[in-house]
């Protein structure tokens, strides 16, 4: 409906994590014209983002006294960006550069779901499996149900659009899955109860990983040693413990 369309509207106007501030019943007093900078996984808000607000918003209201109507605020022709945040690698709305730049004791805030952080991060890493690695079915059907899993099924799901469909990951994206591993690792130091639950199948996906991308390697290694800490290791790795001891090995560490 409309206002569902002026949310999102709203929402890249003033960036995720300025909106979500907005919408908590406890929230931040945040000054959106000026103040304080804030740099946090959560929000991003300086000087450059008050300026390119003030001067989109500036040229509208012109626009409307004009003409009367505005016409583009409707959600899929808005095309307003903030330019130091449309390239940043955003999951359900955390800046993973930040987020991986936070000091260990950094905590997220208790109104953010970790659990539902830790999906959409496995998923990234699914999407980039499905589309990057040649014959992602098949591998990963082998390795899965040897670890009694499920066989991946076919996604109708909307491709990630930082992963190519090409079968050939460039290094962007390679970049971006090691900072989406960097922020698994991080979670499963954080919350290891939460991250036990999606062990299994961050193992699975780790072990292709390691195994088609070399460039990869060093942060699955520390990955799956993080998985596997507090596993029984046979039982989930025993049918390609060559790969984990491969993945090990590059990293420089061993393993028995």
């Amino acid at each position: 409906g409309v206002r569902e369309r002026a949310r999102g509207v709203l929402r890249q106007m003033l960036t995720p994590g300025m909106y979500r501030n907005l919408t908590l019943a406890k929230r931040e007093p945040i000054n959106i014209e000026g103040g304080k900078d804030h740099y946090t996984p959560l929000l991003i808000w300086n000087t450059t983002t008050r300026t390119e607000l003030k001067n989109y918003l500036h040229c509208k209201i012109q626009l409307v006294n004009t003409k009367g109507k505005w016409d583009d605020w409707v959600e899929d022709r808005f095309r307003f960006k903030h330019s130091k945040l449309c390239n940043m690698l955003t999951v359900a709305d955390i800046y993973i550069k930040v987020f991986n730049e936070m000091p260990l004791e950094y905590r997220l805030p208790g109104y953010v779901k970790a659990d539902v952080f830790i999906k959409e991060l496995i998923e990234r890493l699914n999407v980039f499996c499905k589309t990057c690695i040649p014959g992602w079915k098949t591998a990963g059907s082998m390795i899965i149900e040897a670890n009694g899993g499920s066989a991946p099924e076919d996604s109708q799901a909307e491709a990630d659009p930082l992963v190519g469909l090409s079968g050939d990951p460039n290094q962007h994206q390679l970049s971006t899955m090691v900072s989406i591993c960097k922020a698994l690792l991080r979670l499963l130091r954080i919350y290891p109860k939460i991250s036990r639950v999606y062990q299994k199948q961050m193992i699975n996906i780790s072990l292709l990983l390691a195994q088609e991308h070399k460039d990869l390697q060093e942060v699955v290694g520390e990955l799956m040693l993080e998985l596997t800490s507090s596993m029984v290791f046979a039982s989930l790795v025993h049918p390609h413990a060559h790969l984990f001891h491969a993945v090990v090995a590059a990293r420089g560490g061993a393993r028995d």
